[in-house]
């Protein structure tokens, strides 16, 4: 039997696609203030977490 090889399936521009990386995740930065477009700016409310959950890391290498 033939063996399969999906990459011949897939056209060579999404082959060489890039996948998208967060300017923050490679960038530290003193109390930012992240807003989505849909996010206020008022109250406590963050429904868009951290989007390499630094803190949950921390939290698993200790």
């Amino acid at each position: 039997m033939k063996e399969f090889n999906i990459n011949q399936l897939v056209r060579k521009n999404i082959l060489e696609l890039q996948p998208y990386v967060s300017f923050r995740d490679h960038n530290e930065f003193v109390k930012p203030v992240l807003l989505d477009a849909n996010e206020s700016p008022f109250g406590e409310f963050n429904r868009y977490p951290d989007s390499t959950q630094k803190k949950s890391n921390r939290n698993y290498q200790n």
